[in-house]
């Protein structure tokens, strides 16, 4: 029927066939599993430099809180001062009951409870 030579050379061939694709789907396989690692340690990278800029982020907000505060309160303070100081300075009768500050181009403009406008 067949010959034995034809049937082992045939599985020789086939042999022969099955380890080289074996060999490449190893190496194929290798050389993807590399590139993998690599893409999970770039991907590692990222998350920790996102999660750095994150925190710097909300230090800088935190901080520009803090300053805004700061600022607020010593804006209370010099309005605070400044009314002392021109109840303390002036006749009681030139000194009306401030209503409101206005700022306008620059110029601040003091709006008294008899209407009339003091200014700058």
């Amino acid at each position: 029927m067949t010959d034995p030579v034809v049937l082992a050379v045939a599985a020789i061939a086939i042999l022969a066939l099955g380890l080289a694709g074996g060999w490449f789907i190893g190496v194929r396989s290798s050389s993807d599993s590399r590139r993998s690692r690599e893409l999970e340690h770039k991907l590692d990278q990222i998350l920790q430099e996102k999660k750095a800029y994150e925190s710097e982020v909300t230090e800088h907000f935190s901080e520009t809180a803090r300053l805004l505060n700061n600022l607020t309160r010593s804006y209370s303070d010099v309005h605070g001062h400044l009314a002392t100081g021109a109840a303390l300075h002036h006749d009681v009768e030139e000194v009306v009951v401030l209503v409101k500050i206005k700022v306008l181009d620059d110029v601040v403009v003091v709006c008294r409870s008899d209407g009339s406008e003091g200014g700058k």
